[in-house]
């Protein structure tokens, strides 16, 4: 488990801030032969006096840098091909779609 806390637990109005719960999330890893869950655990800290929310941010280092990519080009091409999916329970498939 890996717990990411913000650095200090004071508010910037100079009150001391207070744990209300956490965000949990897990992120499946495949060595050979072995699966692992690493769940990243992020500490919810709030001030009584002046209401404010301090949270560790999400690190998505790779969803970043795509948007960047995406978005630096005056044109974005996009394919939507569909695909028969298999309708839940009622054994028949229905046509969606992949946009890639």
């Amino acid at each position: 488990m890996i717990h990411h806390e913000p650095d200090n637990t004071h508010c910037p109005c100079g009150c001391a801030l207070k744990r209300i719960g956490e965000d949990v999330s897990e992120k499946l890893d495949y060595t050979p032969g072995v699966f692992t869950v690493e769940r990243h655990v992020r500490g919810k800290w709030v001030c009584d006096d002046c209401e404010t929310l301090i949270q560790a941010p999400v690190p998505q280092p790779l969803v970043d840098a795509l948007r960047d990519v995406v978005l630096g080009h005056q044109v974005i091409h996009a394919d939507e091909t569909p695909v028969q999916m298999l309708a839940p329970g009622s054994k028949k498939t229905h046509r969606s779609y992949v946009w890639a």
